[in-house]
């Protein structure tokens, strides 16, 4: 199971958020995830 943890600084609105740091490596390397991609939490 991963387990990715969202703060109140990520969101740019109530149903969005914006990675910038290691989570966002770990998306892109781990899940091939892409930009625009849309994930479900």
């Amino acid at each position: 199971m991963n387990l990715l943890l969202l703060e109140e600084a990520d969101f740019i609105a109530a149903d969005r958020v914006v990675l910038r740091d290691r989570r966002l490596k770990h998306m892109q390397e781990v899940h091939r995830a892409e930009v625009g991609d849309s994930l479900r939490v």
